[in-house]
């Protein structure tokens, strides 16, 4: 059983939030001072990335949800890693009972949520789950990679972005496509800020005009 971690894929103001969940789990866990200090190196290590894709302001909408998702699980991984098995179990209960939202999926789980959604064979699960983890390391070599700045950046935001939709689409049935879209165009509206209403790729044209 999976630790929740609805909160780690949100945009939070400050570090704070970290702290206070780390309070919650030395008080519910019984944490030792070893666990406490290697949580506490990850929050340290997961606010600095958050930070600085939050101040990136070259990354389009669509690279920015994917790269905080996998800083999120990313960060529950490695949270998961430190803590015992009934430690992790006692953690997800706590979790449910305060009625966060399920924990953000893993490309495997993702896969398997299109399976049923777009009725995939066991073959295209497979195909589709190694596309979602080949875009989002090419995501993270392109956020860690300083020499790429300004338009540079922009361009290999959207090269892998046309890149994932060419593969997925040479997957995917010509019916299973058209639902996969839009079931995307859906999800990209549930994730949107309230107030925001411009659409993906709107930040560039403002940038680019």
């Amino acid at each position: 059983m999976l630790i929740s971690a609805a909160l780690l894929a949100q945009r939070p103001s400050r570090p704070a939030n970290g702290d206070r969940q780390l309070s919650r789990m030395k008080s519910e866990l019984t944490l030792s001072d070893e666990q406490t200090k290697k949580i506490e190196e990850i929050n340290k290590s997961f606010w600095k990335e958050h930070a600085r894709l939050n101040a990136d302001s070259t990354m389009a909408r669509e690279a920015k949800m994917t790269n905080r998702k996998e800083l999120a699980e990313k960060r529950q991984s490695s949270i998961e890693q430190v803590l015992t098995k009934e430690q992790r179990e006692k953690w997800a209960t706590a979790k449910q009972r305060a009625g966060h939202r399920p924990e953000p999926r893993s490309e495997a789980n993702r896969a398997e949520r299109l399976k049923k959604e777009l009725g995939l064979s066991d073959e295209q699960v497979k195909k589709m789950q190694e596309i979602g983890e080949t875009t989002a390391r090419r995501f993270r070599e392109v956020r860690t990679d300083s020499t790429l700045t300004g338009k540079n950046r922009v361009d290999a935001h959207r090269q892998i972005m046309k890149d994932r939709q060419a593969e997925i689409k040479k997957v995917l049935s010509p019916e299973q496509y058209e639902k996969f879209v839009a079931l995307e165009k859906e999800r990209m509206r549930e994730h949107r800020r309230p107030g925001d209403h411009r659409r993906p790729g709107d930040h560039h044209r403002k940038q680019q005009g």
